[in-house]
């Protein structure tokens, strides 16, 4: 009896190293997997990864020429411009050379907490955080502008964009209840114009023709979506709408936009203001990506969809990827673990 006990615990013993051993190296392999492509040229490969490091390969020969180890895992965003590499933690950005994968400074202020989205401009990067919008050198790190609340530890949750010479930025501002958007000139930061808008929240800002098109509410019986004259700060219409529309919306040939509600994916007509559908996505989980040769693209965890513009299709991609999708160089990219390929290969 004791040696068929002492084989149980053996054999138990044994299943358990097994076991281990197959969730390590599946561990491992996850740990390699790529959860970002940050940028692609003719000689290198850089990204992300989910064990924490951002690496750059050759493109020749795959060969590893640099890791970085980033100082959290608990990373928002990460983006590349001109020969840095930019990577936010919960409370700080740290930029590092592309060339050796060293930091180059690490910008630590108040609130470049959760910085969410940069914006490159020229030898500065327009930074967008929880709390409001700032910008930094490139070279030094050195804080250059930023637009706060009025009142302190208030949450901004801004939305920008860069046209021609201007930075248009949205937010809560002035007070939780309402968004006030701002146009700057971009060398000085002098502002140019400001308009108070009703709404709490804002999805997204976009440029259509020469009007700046973002949605607002938070509910589905407050949705509207705005449009505003870019250079006089003048409302041109106002839609209110039962669409809860996602983060997204995508201009197109100056007069139309897309937006999508579950698995729909709406066309507005910006001169008449009418919605129609456009086409249905396999499910309530795709996101409105881009526009690219032609074709709307939209995405979930796992697949993407494109719609032809020419023919009026829907083609879908199932079961692909494990990371993306990205938009480099005007190719957009998708991460099958460890293979970083185009949706050019899908057709």
């Amino acid at each position: 009896m004791l040696q068929k006990n002492t084989y149980r615990i053996f054999k138990i013993f044994i299943l358990n190293i097994f076991f281990l051993i197959l969730g390590c190296g599946s561990y491992n392999d996850f740990d390699k997997s790529i959860s970002q492509v940050i940028a692609i040229d003719k000689e290198y490969i850089y990204y992300e990864n989910y064990g924490g490091f951002i690496v750059k390969k050759s493109v020749a020969n795959n060969e590893k020429i640099w890791q970085h180890k980033k100082i959290s895992d608990l990373s928002i965003k990460v983006f590349e411009s001109d020969n840095s590499i930019y990577y936010t933690t919960p409370g700080t950005v740290v930029s590092i050379n592309k060339v050796n994968g060293k930091t180059n400074f690490i910008v630590d202020e108040s609130y470049t907490s959760r910085t969410s989205d940069f914006i490159s401009n020229k030898n500065e990067i327009i930074a967008l955080s929880i709390y409001g919008a700032y910008s930094f050198s490139k070279s030094t790190g050195k804080i250059l502008w930023s637009l706060l609340p009025k009142t302190e530890n208030s949450f901004g949750n801004p939305k920008a964009l860069i046209h021609d010479d201007k930075l248009f930025v949205i937010g809560n501002f002035k007070s939780y209840d309402k968004s006030t958007l701002y146009s700057y000139t971009l060398s000085d930061k002098n502002k140019v114009n400001e308009i108070d808008i009703p709404k709490k929240v804002i999805t997204n800002i976009a440029l259509c023709d020469n009007d700046l098109i973002f949605g607002t509410g938070q509910s589905i019986m407050a949705r509207e979506i705005y449009s505003i004259n870019k250079d006089d700060f003048k409302i041109n219409w106002q839609l209110r709408h039962s669409f809860d529309h996602s983060a997204k919306i995508i201009p197109h040939k100056n007069d139309l936009i897309f937006f999508n509600f579950k698995n729909q994916v709406f066309e507005l007509n910006t001169k008449n203001l009418e919605i129609k559908e456009m086409f249905k996505t396999p499910s309530n989980y795709y996101e409105l990506f881009d526009i690219s040769d032609n074709k709307l693209i939209t995405y979930d965890n796992s697949s993407i969809s494109a719609y032809s513009f020419k023919n009026r299709k829907v083609k879908n991609y199932g079961n692909i990827m494990t990371s993306g999708i990205w938009k480099l160089n005007d190719k957009i990219y998708f991460a099958d673990k460890s293979e970083i390929r185009t949706i050019t290969e899908l057709n």
